[in-house]
């Protein structure tokens, strides 16, 4: 092989490294705006919880919107990591079990 055809062999794979990364970095950014937006949808929706009779935002019901926050932010973890975050809460909350 020459070190032209080595140069260029060379400059192939590097090209191919940075094609691939770019590709990641766009998925990844692509994940970061879906959490982001579901995040703020769940935040929206626990923020409208108000019992308060002359608050300035609607009422929501608090168990109807909770599970709607629960089912939103369901859909973006996997099995394990519902459990870690429930486990997290119910200690943070200072429940056991």
């Amino acid at each position: 092989m020459t070190a032209e055809e080595i140069m260029n062999l060379a400059m192939n794979e590097n090209a191919d490294r940075g094609q691939k990364a770019e590709a990641e970095n766009q998925r990844l950014r692509a994940t970061n705006l879906t959490l982001t937006e579901a995040v703020m949808q769940a935040y929206g929706i626990l923020w409208c919880i108000n019992t308060e009779p002359m608050a300035p935002v609607p009422m929501l019901d608090p168990e109807r919107a909770a599970a709607k926050a629960r089912l939103i932010l369901k859909e973006m973890l996997c099995h394990e990591q519902l459990g870690i975050a429930i486990n997290t809460a119910r200690a943070a909350l200072g429940e056991t079990k």
